[in-house]
Formats: structure tokens, C-alpha cells, sequence
């Protein structure tokens, strides 16, 4: 339970953080941080709870990505480029958020331990 809690403690963090303009950079890595130093105790599990709070992130990115792309239906041009650069700017912000978010759940952890 602690590796689900301290995910959705990271997760929570991290969307908060996204929205101040300075910041935006770091929240992954202080969301995992958080979500790990909290609740778990080892960088092994600082390491799943980083992960959890990735996959946890990605399915609300693809269900966002399935409703922009929904929106141009009626053009199927503009519908294949929005669709298109969606998904590679979506890819990008998740593998910079799984990388980052990992990196500071496993710090968390660790730090946590002592």
C-alpha cells in the first residue's frame, strides 16, 4: 500500500508543480522525491514508486491525447498532423517525467532510509 500512496503522493506533487512557470522543469524530480521520501523506505522501492507514479501519468496523457486528436475529426488533414506532433510531444514529456520522476523516488528513497 505504501508504494501505491507514496505514487500518488509523487503523481499529485508533480502536476501541482507542473503549473508554476519556474519549476516546471524539476517537478518530476521533486514529486518523486516526495512520494518516495514519504512512504517508503529503500531505493528499490523509491525506484517502483517512480515507476508507478510514470505509468500512473501516462494513461490521463492518453486519454488527453485521444480527445485532442478527437477534436479535428471532421478534418482529416489537420486531424493527422495535430494527432501526429501531439504524440511526439506527449512521448517527450513522459520520458523526461519517467526519467526525472525515477531519478528523484530513487534519491527519496535513499535519503529516506537513513
Amino acid at each position: 500500500m505504501g508504494l501505491i500512496k507514496g505514487a500518488v503522493i509523487g503523481l499529485i506533487v508533480t502536476f501541482v508543480l507542473y503549473l508554476v512557470p519556474v519549476v516546471n522543469m524539476l517537478s518530476p524530480f521533486i514529486g518523486g522525491f516526495a512520494g518516495a521520501y514519504s512512504e517508503v523506505r529503500s531505493a528499490w522501492d523509491g525506484f517502483l514508486v517512480g515507476t508507478l507514479m510514470f505509468i500512473l501519468m501516462v494513461i490521463p496523457g492518453f486519454i488527453l491525447a485521444g480527445f485532442v486528436g478527437s477534436l479535428f475529426n471532421n478534418i482529416p488533414g489537420l486531424m493527422a498532423i495535430v494527432t501526429g506532433l501531439g504524440a511526439g510531444v506527449f512521448f517527450l514529456i513522459m520520458l523526461h517525467t519517467g526519467i526525472i520522476g525515477i531519478i528523484g523516488a530513487i534519491l527519496g528513497g535513499l535519503l529516506a532510509h537513513d
